[in-house]
């Protein structure tokens, strides 16, 4: 590996920790202290898409990511509207759709890229569906993009898993992802869609004792750059 690689993702990383450690135990999750990890991540990503194949896709997907904390983040804090959140999610699914368009043209295997692209289109469609026959009235478009989002989200992560000894820095990154936003969509449902009693599963998820959501959200941002550069499995070649 090139020292001056190394070099970057050290300082990326300590950056990264840094904020963390604000986030989680100093600063109680400050908006622009948060939001500032992922240009973090967006910026390094730009000095590192080029040591992978493909790599601009993973690299404008992070700058989404900012557009879209731009929303949720930021504007929507001091907003509070619905308009904002669904703009944000709306950028995170442009986010999966690069993030998709990376895995595709990653695999040589014509049978995974056809199952990928069946599977993505049948569930992208099937799901709102459903989510509409759960929530009934309750149901919004929020709902319905951010349903279309976490699918995607989901189907990346497997379908990076699949091939984990090309992906699998990656892969565990949208892990962490997937994480990050079960925690949020919990958060966001309780005593909208269902109300959780103390001690449960559902409660602990919804108001959790610890900040787990950018816990998982900056790993999995880390993760995502790193992946530009490493892999747990080396010496295996890219196609």
């Amino acid at each position: 590996m090139n020292k001056t690689i190394d070099l970057i993702n050290i300082a990326f990383v300590s950056i990264e920790t840094i904020l963390l450690v604000l986030i989680l135990f100093v600063l109680n999750s400050v908006s622009i202290v948060c939001f500032l990890t992922v240009c973090v991540a967006f910026c390094f990503s730009l000095l590192l898409f080029g040591e992978q194949k493909r790599g601009c896709y993973k690299s404008i997907a992070l700058l989404f990511t900012v557009v879209s904390d731009v929303f949720l983040v930021i504007v929507y804090q001091k907003s509070g509207q619905m308009l904002h959140q669904i703009l944000g999610v709306c950028f995170f699914t442009v986010v999966q759709a690069l993030y998709f368009i990376y895995l595709i043209l990653s695999t040589s295997k014509k049978s995974l890229k056809i199952t990928h692209v069946c599977v993505r289109a049948f569930l992208s469609v099937i799901m709102p569906i459903v989510a509409y026959m759960v929530c009934k009235e309750k149901t919004n478009f929020l709902i319905l993009i951010t349903v279309i989002y976490f699918t995607n989200l989901v189907l990346n992560c497997v379908f990076a898993f699949i091939e984990y000894c090309k992906h699998n820095i990656f892969a565990i990154g949208l892990l962490l992802f997937i994480f990050c936003d079960v925690f949020v969509g919990a958060n966001a449902m309780q005593g909208v869609l269902f109300t959780a009693s103390k001690g449960s599963l559902a409660y602990f998820m919804a108001c959790p004792p610890f900040n787990f959501t950018w816990l998982f959200y900056v790993l999995s941002q880390t993760l995502i750059v790193l992946s530009f550069s490493y892999k747990l499995i080396p010496n295996k070649k890219e196609n």
